[in-house]
């Protein structure tokens, strides 16, 4: 069978990246506004 990493590491991990992603694209048009 294949070897999958649990979707609940992979949902989490990809969620903060996101939202520190977002984070930086909000500063970075504060900053540049």
């Amino acid at each position: 069978g294949k070897k999958m990493l649990k979707p609940g590491r992979w949902h989490a991990t990809f969620d903060s990246d996101g939202k520190i992603i977002g984070f930086n694209k909000i500063l970075k048009l504060i900053i540049l506004g």
